[in-house]
């Protein structure tokens, strides 16, 4: 083997090291992944953590803090518009809710290489502990696809490894209200993760969402679920 021929096998090696991980979006591929990164709670409790991804959009998040009421949940926060709105991640904390980090922007990891990728979610973690006071514990990917070089560090930066269990794909153009409650619902068992939108997607898609939340609580009530933010469904039993 000639040292050229050597160097392109390391580079593939490498690079197929650090894209691996991506696999994960995939259900059977995250099924398999669960000793390693969280996606549903194994207390037994009858508690489900209800997630959302992508903002905060100054227009939709007061909405759907408004919508939950004193019910918690946890929220994927990207760290360009947490350093933007500050103010609305203020009022999540106070109002009994989590931030977690969603990348410093929702640009896929397959796109960042390893050094751009350490940068980005050290500028989230930092930009979300200021705002909200703590720093996120949980780190889930955009479009739940991870590289090496985040699977590795996000865990050292202070950051669980979590993705989820259920999602409804509320930010498709075609989902309606309906569907969205019925997805969701249909996911609802105890430990369940479940993951919605507060932002971004299909246009509408938000409102659809935060028009589904309602039924959604009444319905998790039903099934005599309680909604928990994600450090309290992890919590272990006393």
């Amino acid at each position: 083997m000639t040292h050229r021929t050597g160097m392109m096998i390391g580079g593939i090696a490498t690079a197929a090291g650090h894209f691996a991980p991506a696999a994960t979006f995939f259900p059977p591929v995250r099924r398999l992944a669960e000793p390693w990164v969280l996606c549903r709670a194994h207390t037994g409790r009858a508690e489900v953590a209800i997630t959302f991804d992508d903002g905060p959009d100054p227009g939709y998040a007061p909405q759907f803090l408004e919508t939950l009421g004193k019910t918690p949940a946890t929220f994927f926060w990207l760290g360009t518009r947490v350093r933007a709105h500050r103010d609305v991640v203020r009022d999540a904390v106070a109002g009994g809710h989590e931030i977690a980090c969603h990348g410093d922007d929702h640009r896929t990891l397959a796109r960042l290489g390893p050094r751009a990728t350490i940068d980005a979610l050290t500028r989230a973690r930092d930009a979300i502990g200021e705002a909200a006071g703590t720093p996120p514990a949980f780190y889930r990917p955009a479009y739940g696809v991870w590289n090496g070089t985040a699977w590795g560090v996000a865990p050292r930066l202070g950051m669980q490894r979590t993705l989820w269990c259920k999602w409804a794909w509320d930010w498709h153009s075609r989902t309606t209200t309906t569907q969205i409650v019925e997805r969701t619902l249909a996911g609802a068992r105890p430990g369940a993760i479940l993951l919605l939108h507060d932002a971004d997607g299909a246009p509408g898609a938000p409102t659809r969402t935060r028009d589904a939340l309602t039924a959604i609580l009444e319905g998790l009530s039903a099934r005599g679920l309680r909604p928990v933010t994600l450090s309290q469904l992890i919590a272990p039993t006393p």
